[in-house]
């Protein structure tokens, strides 16, 4: 390559531009990791997740003695709400098992295919670590709501459940801040919560 020919010129460019990309792209992650989280959210307009502090830290786990405190009680509190997390949003009932909608109509045919319906699947345990585990296999790739439903229902659980929101709420999740294409447009992606951000 002669100096100052074309050649030369175009390798030139090509490396000022990729020094300056990275450059760039180093200030980037400084600059958002040195921002404190309740400014971020704020330009984001989402709210700062539950537990979480002005900081952005999370929050701390229960020492010792409180555990042994709330013990088993904690646990049994804590399987309610994901069995809540889990279980279907209902309307107030009015006699008759009828319900008013939208314009104030009976909806009595609905409220009767609804009782009908199989009871929904609980969130137990197994489901959890069922999924916890496929988390743990995905590693930072992360995974998509409906990608944990299909290999949780290729490992045998059956049954409509949201997983993934109960996980969130847990904290065992979070989501990474991406999206990824489907078949219909685009599905937020999660990873462990102990992973950490890229």
């Amino acid at each position: 390559m002669r100096l100052g020919g074309p050649g030369y010129v175009a390798f030139m460019l090509r490396e000022r531009i990729a020094e300056l990309a990275s450059d760039f792209a180093s200030e980037v992650i400084a600059a958002l990791k040195a921002a404190p989280l309740a400014e971020l959210t704020a330009l984001t307009k989402k709210p700062l997740p539950p537990g979480y502090d002005v900081a952005g830290r999370a929050p701390s786990p229960p020492s010792s003695t409180e555990e042994e405190a709330t013990g088993t009680e904690s646990e049994s509190v804590q399987q309610e709400l994901f069995n809540e997390a889990a279980a279907p949003k209902t309307r107030g009932r009015k006699a008759g098992g009828k319900t008013k909608g939208a314009g104030g109509k009976s909806q009595g045919a609905k409220a009767k295919a609804a009782k009908a319906a199989p009871a929904p699947a609980r969130l137990d345990q197994k489901r959890i670590t069922a999924a916890l585990d496929f988390f743990e296999m995905r590693g930072s790739k992360g995974a998509t709501a409906v990608q944990v439903d299909e290999h949780l229902k290729a490992s045998g659980f059956e049954g409509d459940v949201d997983v993934v929101t109960a996980l969130v709420e847990r904290g065992d999740v979070r989501d990474a801040g991406i999206r990824r294409a489907t078949g219909k447009g685009t599905a937020a992606v999660f990873v462990r919560s102990d992973m950490a951000a890229s």
